[in-house]
């Protein structure tokens, strides 16, 4: 009967807080989980310790779940392990989502203690008739709490190296030359919304919603500066990366980031650094107090007589939504509009700034992917999502575009763009394959979606 008890007790409070966090409910999956609780409860000497354990990541998942509203897979717990330093400062800075789950985790810990202290009597079986049933039961149970679907999602994580694509690339050649600047600011988070638009309508000529190379930066970027929409076709040396392309037509080039050395570490092979000649990253301390407003530091250092091709990547309205001067809200979503009124400043000057040229310019702006603010609950990139795909992009120049720039719709027509203006197509004409939105991994194990 203590056994049965037990059994009943744990389901009880692991279903419920389940409910809680997610607000669903199976009554067969609880069924099946009550079913493997009592089992393990009954038949295995160490059922204490697996309690603790499907507490334990049942916890971890309820963290999870607050955050981005909806449960974790494999690739998910990738990007954990190597986006730590980043994710736990976003989770940090966010601890009123988490009230809940800590709660819940208190309760649980308290009840674990008292539970486990009853002594169960345990029945003798077979270990050929044992073991078999108790994994047919976990394979049962895989999907049917928030702890065993973070087993699940462990147990599907590859450690596989992606099987990159082996390109046969012709080297590209300049076919005119070029008379100006062109300098490409890539945003950090940038949604497209109707406030963002409002901004836009006030400060540029041209602007669109386009759709991101991917769902996050480390994919987005390498494809935009490698003119690739598939990133199983991204090497080292792509012969389509404009910093190469740009060299190769005597412009001079520059790479400069607000982001630090340890964000840039999956983007960086791709970059080519060896075909630019100015290159730099901030670390945490030197981005502040002015973070991305430093890039005009940068401008300020160019020789604008000759050709320039400028990359700048802005640290924007990356989590936790506080890279701007000014006080700060305890409302995320406040946070992060602030955030994009201080960018609309960046960009007004900058513009200023190349107006006051003597040269020719073109000034290019694109978000990398999207973001949740709190929308359904939801928070953070990395999903198929249209708050995440679609991105703001502008354009400001004095000088000459050709006709079709205005049915851009995608990065990689926008790399399109970057490829004839550094003068490698006589005319500019835009791909008519779908566009293509990749996921977070560069080995496309989270898929990608094609939009018309």
């Amino acid at each position: 009967m203590k056994n049965t008890l037990v059994a009943l007790l744990f389901t009880l409070f692991i279903i419920g807080s389940d409910y809680l966090i997610t607000q669903t409910l199976s009554l067969l999956l609880a069924g099946l989980f009550f079913t493997l609780i009592l089992f393990i409860t009954h038949f295995c000497k160490r059922y204490r310790l697996i309690y603790t354990v499907i507490f334990i990541l049942g916890s971890l998942h309820h963290l999870f779940y607050s955050y981005f509203q909806r449960t974790i897979s494999s690739t998910d717990i990738y990007l954990f392990f190597t986006h730590m330093e980043e994710t736990l400062e976003s989770f940090t800075s966010m601890l009123s989502l988490f009230i809940v789950p800590f709660i819940l985790l208190v309760i649980g810990l308290l009840l674990l203690w008292k539970l486990l202290t009853a002594n169960t009597s345990l029945y003798s079986l077979k270990p050929w008739f044992k073991y078999p049933i108790f994994l047919l039961l976990v394979t049962l149970n895989l999907n049917s709490t928030m702890g065993l679907q973070l087993l699940n999602a462990l147990s599907s994580l590859s450690l596989s190296k992606p099987k990159v694509i082996k390109l046969k690339e012709t080297p590209l050649y300049p076919k005119r030359e070029a008379y100006y600047n062109i300098v490409l600011l890539i945003g950090e988070s940038m949604k497209y919304s109707d406030y963002v638009e409002s901004k836009l309508k006030e400060q540029v000529f041209f602007y669109k919603k386009i759709y991101a190379g991917a769902t996050n930066t480390d994919v987005a970027v390498p494809l935009l500066l490698n003119a690739k929409s598939n990133p199983l076709e991204l090497n080292h040396n792509n012969e389509s990366n404009v910093f190469k392309l740009a060299k190769r037509n005597r412009f001079a080039t520059t790479f400069v980031s607000i982001q630090s050395e340890k964000s840039l570490q999956y983007i960086k092979p791709y970059l080519q650094t060896k075909e630019i000649d100015v290159y730099k990253s901030y670390s945490k301390e030197e981005r502040k107090p002015a973070f991305d407003f430093l890039l005009l530091e940068h401008l300020n250092a160019v020789d604008w007589s000759q050709n320039n091709f400028i990359v700048m990547q802005q640290v924007g309205q990356h989590s936790p939504y506080y890279f701007f001067q000014g006080e700060k809200s305890d409302d995320i979503a406040t946070n992060y509009q602030y955030s994009i009124d201080y960018s609309f400043k960046l960009y007004e000057q900058i513009e200023n700034y190349l107006q006051k040229q003597d040269k020719p310019f073109i000034f290019i702006y694109a978000s990398d992917h999207g973001e949740f603010t709190g929308e359904g609950g939801r928070y953070g990139h990395n999903s198929f999502d249209p708050t995440i795909y679609h991105v703001p992009m502008f354009m400001v120049s004095n000088n000459k575009l050709p006709r079709a720039y205005k049915n851009i719709k995608s990065h990689y027509h926008l790399s399109q763009l970057l490829i004839y203006l550094l003068g490698y197509k006589e005319k500019f004409e835009l791909s008519k394959a779908k566009s293509i939105v990749n996921g977070t991994m560069l080995s496309r194990e989270d898929g990608f979606i094609e939009i018309e």
